[in-house]
């Protein structure tokens, strides 16, 4: 089966869950439920051009695909804990949330480090399978954790670490270093990445602000909105984010076809 085949199947297989999870829900075709298939499918989408790329730009792209798969996870697990009826609370989901991100932000830091090296070997080297070996363990230890772990991380919600905003601050700091290892790309590749850095860059701009809104809006309070309303605009920060990504890949594609 090719690539392509095996896109379009499983996509409709996800879609399928999507419809079946939703279904549990009372707005069950409403904005914020429309928003998440949405990602979903960019995600894959996202994931099958990062792949595509790979004989270009070399092995790198495989931490950036590492690094969607944890970001499009925090949305994943919601879907899986609606489909499943299981029960968590919110600052656990929350927490979780951010400990993903923190680890696909370095993740996505660490392949700009790479690509400023302008390092196109397809393979990997051993210290590239550790550190994804350990990435890989890292991300079935939250998947496997979270339930467990859910009483006792709960027992902190509304606390000063949940009403601080604590969280949100680290996750600024890490999406930070993220952009200046980006940004240091232009400084010495070439054509073929530098017309992609401006994408990356929105991206992380994008999966920052979704962090900002949370700020203002679920630990601060600043702003009061309701909860669909809050939820909608995380996913489409969140949508955003992803076509950047999408588009980074085909530029590169672009870049090299026209060299």
């Amino acid at each position: 089966m090719s690539l392509h085949h095996f896109s379009i199947s499983f996509l409709m297989f996800f879609l399928l869950f999507s419809s079946f999870a939703f279904a549990q829900e009372e707005e069950s075709f409403g904005t914020e439920a429309i928003l998440q298939v949405i990602i979903y499918v960019l995600s894959f989408v996202a994931i099958v051009y990062a792949f595509n790329t790979i004989g270009i730009i070399g092995s790198v792209l495989v931490y950036i695909i590492f690094a969607i798969v944890f970001f499009s996870t925090i949305y994943i697990l919601h879907l899986a804990i609606n489909f499943f009826g299981i029960e968590l609370g919110e600052f656990t989901l929350d927490v979780w949330a951010h400990l993903l991100f923190y680890s696909g932000m370095l993740l996505f830091a660490g392949a700009s480090r790479k690509i400023s090296k302008y390092n196109t070997d397809p393979m990997l080297s051993p210290r590239d399978i550790t550190i994804l070996g350990i990435s890989a363990a890292w991300w079935v230890a939250l998947i496997a954790l979270i339930i467990p772990l859910n009483p006792f991380v709960n027992l902190y919600a509304g606390t000063l670490i949940d009403t601080s905003g604590a969280i949100h601050f680290i996750a600024f700091g890490i999406a930070l270093y993220a952009a200046v290892q980006v940004n240091n790309m232009k400084k010495i590749v070439g054509k073929l990445i530098s017309n992609s850095i401006i994408y990356f860059l929105i991206s992380i701009v994008f999966l920052g602000l979704i962090h900002l809104w949370e700020l203002l809006t679920e630990s601060w309070k600043v702003i009061s909105l309701p909860d669909t309303v809050i939820e909608s605009t995380e996913l489409v920060l969140f949508t955003i984010a992803m076509i950047s990504f999408i588009l980074a890949f085909r530029s590169i594609k672009k870049a090299y076809h026209n060299e």
